[in-house]
């Protein structure tokens, strides 16, 4: 049973990242960039990574002989929830990536 929630949480965790990629990569044809391509592996890696800060409750980037090792940079971050405007949802990331663009 274990198994079969993870592996829900990394289909809907791929699901999600394909619809953010796909929105990210909007803006880009908007400013004559090509498209970036989704890595699942690096998208399960960082879920993992983050299921791992969240359990230990830190926010903090790995190591940077790990990041050397796999060739990658990371950016992290969290939300904190106002009342007011509800959970963070996909549309909301969606307006967020579109302002940060328009101010570019």
């Amino acid at each position: 049973m274990f198994l079969l929630i993870v592996f829900i949480i990394l289909v809907y965790v791929i699901i999600v990242a394909k619809g953010v990629m796909a929105a990210h990569n909007s803006v880009r044809r908007t400013h004559g960039s090509p498209a970036l391509q989704l890595d699942e592996q690096m998208t399960c890696d960082a879920q993992h990574f983050a299921q791992q800060m969240a359990s230990r409750g830190v926010l903090e980037h790995q190591s940077s002989s790990t990041l050397s090792r796999k060739r990658v940079g990371e950016n992290i971050g969290m939300s904190c929830t106002p009342a007011r405007n509800g959970p963070l949802s996909f549309q909301k990331i969606k307006r967020m990536v579109g302002n940060v663009a328009k101010r570019w």
